[in-house]
């Protein structure tokens, strides 16, 4: 087709496939040029890199907080700290992500879509940690279909199913808490490669 040279940005980290499609242009007799733009393809493609060499998602934790160093008032009650610029941001980061990860009480008390409104983009699919699977299903996530939901819970109590509104995934729990690495795994087993956290203090921490 008249190519005789190619520039590669930057290699495929899979082993599987790493490397191999470079040999076949050379053995065609193609001049090829690596390295490009290594550091801006991994800045732009993080989730999936870490996806593949660890197995594992690339999580992003958003925090409103005010001055004083408080998320809210207290965990029963919807506080709004950010501004109309704030939350444009939040729904332009929804828009870069696979999914956005919010906690039981995030969920009720705020019922929030997780959708991306303000900018250019698709929806992510929507994850709530709720062990005991206390969550009313009239809430958004459950009842608007305008993404999927995945619900993780207790491996202790309940099996992996999946209803029209949304997917069950158990997970391993230790001490009454849901194992971060376990949750992180299971929905990497799902093709999430990058989460967004949009909780409160507490799931976040657990997150440390």
């Amino acid at each position: 087709n008249g190519i005789d040279e190619v520039f590669i940005g930057s290699k495929d980290p899979n082993p599987d496939i790493n490397g191999k499609g470079i040999e076949i242009l050379k053995k065609s007799g193609l001049k090829v040029y690596e390295g490009y733009l290594e550091s801006d393809i991994a800045k732009l493609n993080k989730g999936f890199f870490k996806w593949v060499q660890e197995g594992l998602p690339w999580v992003i934790v958003k925090v409103a907080q005010s001055s004083d160093g408080c998320m809210g008032i207290d965990n029963q009650t919807q506080t709004w700290i950010t501004g109309d610029d704030s939350i444009q941001n939040s729904h332009y980061l929804r828009s870069k992500v696979d999914a956005v990860l919010i906690g039981t009480q995030t969920a009720r008390i705020d019922n929030p879509e997780l959708t991306v409104r303000d900018v250019k983009g698709a929806n992510p699919k929507r994850i709530v940690v709720d062990t005991n699977r206390t969550l009313p299903l009239d809430l958004k996530i459950y009842s608007d279909h305008l993404s999927e939901t995945i619900v993780m819970c207790s491996k202790d109590k309940f099996e992996r199913n999946q209803t029209m509104s949304c997917k069950f995934i158990p997970v391993l729990e230790e001490s009454g808490f849901l194992d971060i690495k376990d949750m992180l795994k299971k929905l990497a087993n799902e093709g999430i490669t990058s989460i967004l956290i949009e909780s409160g203090p507490k799931l976040i921490k657990s997150f440390n």
